[in-house]
């Protein structure tokens, strides 16, 4: 069974490096995750995740909107399981 991966917000988010997230390969390229359910990628998703396999590496893309009330700190993350119960 392929391992699953879940997307996951732990605390308010900050950006270290500010790049433009790419959306025009998702699904031909990359995966993809967005949230909250329903966002428009690219418009109004305040979590956006991308993962690839790069032989063996696996290269993945990062961002988040940083809530206004935590101006000075915060992260984005990821975790990795092996099922869905993480």
């Amino acid at each position: 069974m392929p391992p699953e991966i879940l997307l996951l917000l732990a605390g308010p988010l900050l950006a270290v490096v500010h790049a433009q997230f790419d959306i025009s390969t998702c699904g031909t390229m990359k995966g993809c995750l967005f949230a909250p359910p329903g966002c428009r990628p690219g418009a109004d998703c305040t979590i956006e995740f991308s993962y690839q396999v790069d032989g063996a590496y696996l290269d993945m893309e990062l961002a988040g909107t940083l809530a206004p009330e935590y101006s000075s700190s915060g992260y984005v993350a990821v975790g990795f399981s092996q099922d869905d119960r993480m």
